[in-house]
């Protein structure tokens, strides 16, 4: 939750409302695409193995881009 708010942040600071709506765009389009085959893929696989594989896939992602950021070495569009 709190990535969340510290992106819609950086966005404000960096890009404005534009910033914003671009970060709410591209949060939203991942949700989108991939919401369906989680749902499939829950119905047909162990729910705590998933969980945890997506929990360690986001920590993988969002670890990189919190270490970026504290350096000043994040643009708006990564």
């Amino acid at each position: 939750m709190f990535h969340y708010i510290a992106l819609m942040w950086l966005a404000l600071t960096t890009g404005g409302p534009l910033g914003v709506a671009i970060a709410r765009l591209a949060d939203s389009v991942p949700a989108l695409v991939f919401g369906l085959h989680g749902g499939v893929s829950a119905d047909q696989w162990n729910r705590k193995r998933i969980t945890v594989a997506a929990d360690l896939t986001r920590g993988l992602v969002l670890v990189p881009v919190a270490i970026a950021g504290l350096c000043g070495r994040l643009p708006l569009w990564h």
